[in-house]
């Protein structure tokens, strides 16, 4: 590298090493760019499964995009069905909204407990088609 007198870089040398950093600065944040890309693309390859599992088995796929309320409903019926690999209880309930009664079901669990004929329970609806509806059973009537 030639200097001058003083030992100061020539311009021109100057002027190739700025344009050199410029051109590895984007290429630096377009490549990061494109791995913060990839890396959510994979995220949501990976998860997407997942999570639209899970919102299928809780009865929350149904509310997407749909403005919901919470209701009362009140255990109409229950039945013993086989469902997988032993008996469980279905149970059928009725709710009114609007001056029209709805009904619903669910298959009751370990984890939604055991529900008897005239109890109350807690439905999630979808307020402009209340034939969608689950139960929450994390909620409890008052």
């Amino acid at each position: 590298m030639e200097s001058d007198p003083k030992g100061k870089p020539h311009d021109e040398e100057l002027e190739r090493y700025l344009e050199w950093r410029d051109r590895y600065q984007q290429r630096h944040r377009k490549e990061t760019r494109t791995r913060v890309l990839q890396f959510l693309v994979a995220t949501v390859i990976l998860l997407g499964p997942f999570v639209a599992w899970r919102l299928q088995d809780s009865g929350e796929l149904q509310f997407i995009g749909r403005e919901t309320r919470i209701v009362h409903a009140v255990v109409d019926r229950t039945t013993w069905t086989r469902h997988g690999g032993g008996y469980f209880l279905r149970v059928y309930y009725q709710f009114e909204y609007e001056g029209q009664t709805y009904e619903g079901k669910f298959i009751s669990d370990r984890l939604t407990g055991m529900f008897h004929e005239g109890e109350c329970v807690i439905v999630k609806i979808a307020i402009h088609d209340p034939e969608k509806n689950a139960l929450q059973p994390e909620l409890q009537c008052p």
